[in-house]
């Protein structure tokens, strides 16, 4: 449980760094004058902090012990998340873009998919990550290395294929039994890895 209040936490970083960052620029924008880039980084400010709100929310229900709580979440919004928490490496990372909504937690997914996507850029610097959602089902595919039997066989327990890493799959596990999800990994070496997050 430890390790992943740890993780938790540590997601928390992006966020609020870029809030406090929004704040400094705000100061800023305002003693210049320039009051319409002060509002938008209020705005940013904000979307951020609420951000932090939501995963402390959940930090409290696992604590607790309670039941995740879910509500309806759009995929697109998830994926704009995401896809803000990559913006150093936007260039390799596509997402297919949808319009459908989910019965789910926004920041557990939000955590899933950040996690998994990390772990591809983790392991394959430099390798396209295509992120997708069809069917009641997140894709997230890589055209890296790939991993041979055993590697997959041992992912999601203490054991990493990259020295000093491999707790992102252990937290990404734990997120996915707690939606009452199930998750599947194929891998071809020399081709890529493929994780299918199969919501219920």
């Amino acid at each position: 449980m430890a390790a992943i209040i740890a993780v938790i936490v540590h997601e928390f970083a992006n966020p609020l760094n870029i809030a406090c960052q929004a704040n400094r620029f705000t100061k800023i924008m305002i003693s210049s004058g320039d009051l319409d880039s002060a509002v938008e980084n209020i705005d940013v400010a904000v979307q951020k902090l609420d951000i932090l709100n939501g995963f402390l929310k959940e930090v409290q229900e696992i604590y607790r012990g309670d039941e995740i709580s879910k509500k309806e979440v759009s995929v697109s919004n998830v994926f704009r998340f995401v896809e803000a928490s990559f913006s150093q490496t936007s260039e390799f990372l596509v997402f297919e873009k949808s319009k459908e909504h989910v019965d789910s937690s926004f920041f557990s997914l939000l955590i899933i998919l950040n996690n998994l996507v990390k772990n591809a850029f983790d392991h394959n610097p430099g390798s396209k990550v295509n992120v997708s959602f069809s069917d009641g089902v997140f894709h997230v595919k890589d055209d890296g290395s790939g991993m041979n039997d055993e590697q997959i066989s041992k992912i999601f327990g203490d054991y990493s294929t990259k020295e000093g890493g491999g707790l992102g799959l252990q937290i990404v596990s734990f997120f996915v039994e707690r939606l009452g999800a199930k998750i599947e990994v194929s891998s071809v070496v020399g081709v890529g890895t493929s994780f299918r997050v199969i919501l219920n």
